[in-house]
């Protein structure tokens, strides 16, 4: 008998919630290819928490998002909500998996009268394994990063399409984040 916190995971051919057992299914060009497999029943999780500011104030006006650390899941979006005005957020049918769950301060939003708050973050790594996770994070304020791009040559050609961006070194290695990541560009003198 299923129960309200029994759902279906992410499964891979040939029947699989792992990544690392998933199996390529060869597809000829303009042939068809048929593949058939059981999806894999899994206990969802609720992952919820309370988000504090590095002065220990509730945090508000920002994003959380949980991303899988498996590239090819990466490929399938993140799921992601907004913190209430106390702070807290609650995300439901959470499969079981390795995660990074990102609290995002979104565009500056400010009161009349009110000074910005400065950006704050957080990451952390998280393992859901089909029990509820309740969490409280401390974000961090942000840094800036600067400096400048020397070119070897006299093109400045080059100088036109470059792009930096800075990442965590895990999602260096996911092909979604570098595509979908932010950057700036790199002004005629090279700097940023």
């Amino acid at each position: 008998a299923l129960d309200s916190n029994d759902g279906l995971a992410t499964t891979y051919y040939p029947g699989t919630a792992s990544v690392a057992e998933a199996q390529p299914i060869r597809v000829e060009l303009m042939r068809q290819a048929s593949a058939s497999f059981t999806l894999v029943p899994a206990r969802m999780s609720h992952v919820s928490g309370m988000v504090r500011d590095s002065q220990g104030q509730p945090l508000s006006g920002s994003r959380v998002s949980l991303r899988s650390t498996s590239a090819i899941a990466a490929w399938f979006g993140n799921a992601t909500t907004q913190l209430s005005s106390a702070g807290t957020f609650t995300m439901a049918n959470v499969a079981p998996g390795d995660y990074i769950l990102d609290v995002w301060p979104n565009a500056a939003t400010s009161s009349a009268g009110r000074q910005p708050r400065p950006n704050e973050f957080a990451s952390l790594p998280l393992v859901v394994s089909g029990e509820d996770v309740d969490l409280t994070i401390t974000t961090a304020l942000g840094i800036s990063v600067s400096g400048r791009v020397i070119f070897e040559g006299k093109s400045d050609e080059a100088r036109q399409v470059v792009r930096i961006s800075a990442m965590p070194e895990e999602d260096a290695r996911n092909v979604v984040a570098m595509v979908m990541g932010d950057a700036v560009a790199v002004e005629a003198d090279g700097r940023f």
